[in-house]
């Protein structure tokens, strides 16, 4: 299984991660949140190795000279220039509002978007399929979220403060919402819409769950990709939730504010 321990290894060794042998290059970049759909993909290849899929998380690379010294990285350009299919998520620049947050540190050649000055675009990126994912990046939607960042908030009680953590997490299922629409798949947000009360789709403000990542990647693989998927082969990554960790457990004002079926 790909985890943040195997990258964080290869990216410390001043190598860059990989699977499969085959003649098209899928890059996946992003946050630990991208690691569900390169586990997936990888599945599907280890019987076909019809793809090297090469997986970089760009906060593992620490320093702004780090980022820098890629630049000039052989290794590493000639990836940028294999790419065929490049799969990044979407974030922000401008966060949500919430004071308790820094901003998102400038990555150099590893940004992602080409809105930045300097970006990987400018380094040989292009790919025939360039696919840009909804992302659950610092979206505050549940009480005990809220309330752990937000020492005012936490010093307070009664309906009138419910009623304000109540309108932050509208705030934020709006920016997802909204920030899901520039993304490669839109349609999301419909998806997320119907069915957030029915499952749960975050164990916390940046982590998703498979009930998240499973069906987006049906989404990737129906519009852009087009792999056959066996029945076997959804059962198994079906039984994996890659996120799984620190939960954020529901209060009674979430449930009782939102309906919530699922705990």
């Amino acid at each position: 299984m790909i985890t943040t321990n195997l990258i964080e290894a290869f990216t410390k060794d001043n190598r860059f991660y990989s699977s499969g042998t085959g003649n098209e290059t899928i890059l996946i970049q992003g946050s630990c949140r991208m690691l569900a759909y390169a586990n997936y993909l990888n599945e599907w290849n280890k019987s076909r190795n019809r793809f090297k899929i090469y997986v970089i998380l760009p906060y593992m690379f620490g320093t702004k000279e780090n980022i820098n010294n890629l630049e000039n990285n052989p290794e590493f350009l000639q990836i940028i220039k294999d790419t065929k299919i490049y799969i990044s998520e979407y974030i922000g620049f401008e966060k949500p509002s919430f004071p308790m947050l820094p901003k998102a540190a400038n990555l150099g050649i590893l940004n992602y978007s080409q809105q930045m000055t300097k970006n990987i675009y400018q380094y040989g990126m292009n790919p025939e399929l360039d696919i840009v994912l909804p992302s659950w990046d610092d979206h505050f939607v549940l009480w005990n979220d809220i309330l752990a960042f937000n020492s005012d908030l936490r010093e307070r009680t009664g309906k009138a403060v419910n009623d304000e953590i109540y309108q932050i997490t509208l705030s934020h299922y709006f920016k997802f919402y909204e920030n899901t629409a520039k993304t490669s798949l839109p349609e999301f947000a419909d998806y997320f819409r119907d069915n957030f009360k029915k499952v749960r789709m975050c164990w916390t403000m940046n982590h998703n769950t498979k009930n998240f990542t499973l069906p987006l990647f049906d989404m990737l693989n129906n519009k852009y990709l087009q792999l056959d998927f066996s029945s076997k082969f959804w059962n198994e990554i079906s039984k994996h939730d890659h996120l799984q960790g620190n939960i954020t457990e529901l209060t009674k004002f979430d449930i009782e504010y939102y309906n919530y079926k699922w705990k």
